[in-house]
């Protein structure tokens, strides 16, 4: 299991001439991150140090000393370590391809919406990986929440720019959900027009059917046209 990190050392702790990560934990438990990468591709080997540490300050002391790095190699590597990366606040980083999955979108879409400012441009790694922060992904459902309701990305744009601007868009959602709803409310209205009109033309057809002759044909096209008005 890998610790909970709060101290971090990053140096030449074997003599190789790549550089490893040190880490202590709040209970004084040590990882050591052995970098056995190239000169371009650092590739860490997570290794437990026995023992309770003050700070990672005696613990890095210690390897450079002797005292303790002869034992840390002689321990089995920790299986299914993964060093996660966080911005600033916290939050865990998620390529595009995993926040595209977890959010149930593509990667080109991710990419709209940047272009569209709905959703804050990536920052790249240095091998041109594109990361998120885990945010990201709540602002990706959000959008297609409203987008299911008819709200445009145009319009979400402006209300994200609200909001980044300090002013609480409330209102002007508001406003945009009650034009949406009158638009649907148009929508209905003319559909079940079109439906009382598709109802009478099916039973006008019906009777044309029942009463012509034997291969006499009903005109049923014919008789959508508008009837001359009697003199």
């Amino acid at each position: 299991m890998p610790v909970a990190p709060v101290r971090t050392a990053v140096a030449d702790f074997d003599g190789d001439g790549r550089a490893d990560v040190l880490l202590v934990d709040r209970r004084g438990v040590g990882l050591l991150l052995h970098n056995e990468g190239d000169a371009t591709t650092a590739k860490f080997a997570a290794k437990p140090i026995k023992g309770k540490f003050a700070d990672v300050r005696q613990l890095a002391a210690g390897i450079r000393a002797g005292r303790v790095f002869a034992k840390a190699l002689t321990l089995e590597y920790v299986p299914r370590f993964i060093l996660e990366e966080v911005n600033s606040e916290g939050e865990r980083m998620l390529r595009s391809g995993e926040l595209a999955g977890l959010a149930g979108v593509s990667k080109d879409t991710l990419r709209h919406y940047e272009r569209m400012g709905v959703l804050d441009a990536p920052r790249r790694t240095d091998s041109g990986y594109r990361l998120y922060p885990e945010s990201a992904l709540r602002r990706v459902r959000i959008v297609r929440s409203a987008l299911d309701l008819g709200i445009s990305l145009r319009d979400l744009a402006d209300i994200f720019a609200m909001r980044e601007a300090g002013t609480p868009p409330c209102e002007e959602i508001r406003k945009l959900a009650n034009k949406r709803l009158a638009a649907v409310e148009k929508q209905i209205d003319a559909l079940t027009a079109l439906r009382d009109q598709l109802r009478s033309v099916v039973q006008d057809w019906d009777r044309r059917l029942e009463g012509r002759g034997p291969g006499e044909p009903a005109y049923l096209l014919e008789s959508l046209l508008p009837q001359p008005e009697e003199s």
